[in-house]
């Protein structure tokens, strides 16, 4: 007797002539190990292909541990209280009694982050796989958090002297946890021609180098104490000179009476300016 193609038969009829005929068991095709961060729970889908798909697919786990349970759909539960690397057993079985057992490692990831950066799973690979990334502070930038990032250069500075060998510098900021300091400093040598020997001017006076005579008296309200400098040195605030070509601090006198109603002597001398009054 032959049967009709489409005939529809009993689950139990189906099963035994799978039996008979060498039903293939089913196969777990989720990766063999899984990661997780210390302290957090990893929930995972199992998950498994079956040749002769008859009647669904049941898991089950020999865990050894109640922090780990494998659901009959295929949950996979690691608690967030259990911090060490194990291995668990899962089997997968089909409708009609086939299965086949895989074996699976649970491994607890060892966040590399330096400098109290954080780890993170990366969004763009699958849950449990140990990929992950870090989440570094400001001031630790770098894929852990510990690299050393130099700003750009400043503009060199002014040399230090005009001749006889001065010195130029540079800096720029340091970000990271190498840092020795926050500001890195170069420099270099500039100017180191010789001077040329010029003539020593006398207290009073200043150094003019395009002046004739060389030698210039210094102006009102300043004064110069060895006459080596090219600039006198300025009067403090509210204080006169009564003549150029002062040599000391001590000439510069406090210029504290009404100029316009009295005359002013300073050191015997008439104050231009004042007035005398009748």
């Amino acid at each position: 007797m032959f049967l009709k193609p489409g005939t529809c038969f009993p689950f139990w009829v189906k099963c035994y002539f799978l039996i008979f005929s060498d039903n293939e068991a089913p196969k777990i095709t989720s990766p063999s190990e899984f990661f997780k961060l210390p302290g957090q729970a990893l929930v995972k889908q199992l998950t498994a292909s079956d040749p002769d798909p008859h009647g669904g697919l049941t898991f089950s786990a020999d865990t050894g541990s109640p922090d780990i349970t494998v659901s009959p759909n295929g949950d996979l539960v690691w608690a967030a209280i259990a911090n060490v690397d194990t291995v668990i057993n899962v089997t997968v079985t089909d409708g009609c009694g086939a299965s086949s057992t895989k074996q699976i490692s649970l491994r607890i990831y060892n966040c590399p982050c330096e400098n109290s950066g954080t780890c993170k799973h990366n969004s763009t690979t699958p849950i449990g796989s140990d990929q992950y990334i870090c989440q570094c502070p400001q001031d630790f930038p770098g894929t852990f958090c510990n690299d050393t990032v130099y700003g750009p250069w400043s503009e060199w500075s002014h040399c230090s002297t005009e001749c006889g060998g001065g010195e130029i510098a540079r800096t720029r900021t340091c970000t990271g946890a190498r840092c020795s300091s926050k500001t890195h400093k170069e420099s270099k040598f500039c100017n180191i021609r010789p001077c040329e020997a010029r003539e020593v001017c006398n207290p009073g006076r200043y150094h003019c180098p395009s002046c004739v005579p060389v030698c210039q008296p210094c102006p009102l309200h300043t004064y110069s104490q060895d006459g080596k400098s090219t600039q006198c040195i300025q009067c403090p605030k509210f204080h006169v000179t009564t003549t150029t070509g002062s040599t000391s601090s001590k000439d510069c006198i406090c210029k504290c009476l009404n100029m316009t109603k009295s005359i002013v002597f300073i050191n015997n001398v008439r104050v231009a300016g004042s007035k005398q009054l009748h």
